[in-house]
């Protein structure tokens, strides 16, 4: 779910990555994915247009930060890799979850359901000294603040281009939590599973999303099948919910129904029928020939949850 952005700028950033210091800023969330426990209120209300951008097409980044003595097991990024990529080569199909957000537009347009996988690395530099504290079932807390940091300072690194149609997604090893304070308020795998933000507007935007390694708390992030065969499977599929609001809600201003729920939101941890199994567990998509067991996603046409577009 959104995150907005306030107007205190991180100083951290005029040291870790100076192209981009002066347009993140720490932020304090509107909402999250909720875990398991707490699922959203499932009324039947359309989402409404508020006169925001949508990403009519969109470039994904995958960062891993990996310092030393932590790991991310390679099958993990593979798993994760497959899935973008899978996206990407389905693209302009509507026979999945990503097909419902063809029904979403702006003032240039509809989403036009197309995405490029743009890369992915790994970033070994030691997490910040701890502003937020570990606590129960997390060995190790970073707050938005520093998934701000951490995406800056990649992104001048590698010379990666933000803009308005392009989404960086950090992903951090098992164990790993995150909060949006250094006051353990609303935390990982207690009070959500991930969540996405911008930080600026229009040509100058960094669009990111911070998803922790969802295995870390299967009671709460967990997912019912495994057909990727791996403990990416509840990775991909919270990857997959913070991926379309994304697309269209980027900014927080396009597409929210009237309590302020994203397309996402709406039908968490509701994923339907499966439609067949690998070897390992059901799916409930089939992505360029590939199971994965995602939630529903809203359509507005249907005005219920579908698992493919209608």
């Amino acid at each position: 779910m959104r995150r907005s952005t306030t107007a205190t700028l991180l100083a951290a950033l005029a040291c870790a990555a100076p192209v981009l210091a002066s347009a993140m800023h720490a932020t304090h969330p509107r909402g999250k994915e909720p875990i398991r426990a707490h699922p959203p209120a499932r009324a039947a209300l359309n989402l409404l247009y508020h006169g925001g951008a949508v990403m009519h097409h969109n470039t994904t980044y995958t960062i891993y930060w990996v310092p030393p003595g932590e790991k991310i097991a390679p099958t993990y990024q593979r798993a994760v890799t497959r899935y973008l990529t899978d996206v990407a080569a389905a693209h302009g199909t509507t026979n999945n979850v990503y097909g419902t957000l063809t029904q979403y537009t702006d003032h240039g347009g509809p989403v036009l359901n197309e995405s490029t996988f743009g890369g992915t690395t790994i970033d070994t530099r030691p997490f910040p000294v701890a502003v937020c504290k570990p606590y129960p079932g997390v060995k190790s807390c970073i707050t938005d603040a520093q998934v701000q940091a951490e995406v800056a300072s990649v992104i001048a690194d590698r010379g990666w281009k933000p803009n308005a149609e392009t989404l960086f997604i950090l992903l951090t090893p098992k164990g790993v939590g995150g909060c949006e304070r250094a006051s353990l308020m609303s935390c990982a795998f207690t009070s959500w599973c991930a969540y996405h933000s911008n930080v600026g507007t229009g040509t100058k935007a960094t669009l990111y999303t911070f998803v922790p390694y969802g295995e870390t708390a299967p009671d709460g992030c967990g997912i019912p099948e495994h057909p990727v065969g791996a403990e990416a499977d509840a990775t991909i599929n919270t990857l997959s919910h913070e991926h379309r609001e994304s697309i269209g809600d980027p900014f927080g201003d396009a597409w929210t129904d009237r309590n302020g729920a994203e397309s996402s939101d709406k039908c968490a941890w509701s994923f339907g029928r499966a439609i067949g199994s690998t070897r390992t567990g059901r799916y409930t998509n089939l992505i360029n020939g590939h199971g994965y067991m995602l939630q529903m996603e809203w359509s507005n046409a249907a005005r219920s949850c579908v698992q493919r577009g209608q």
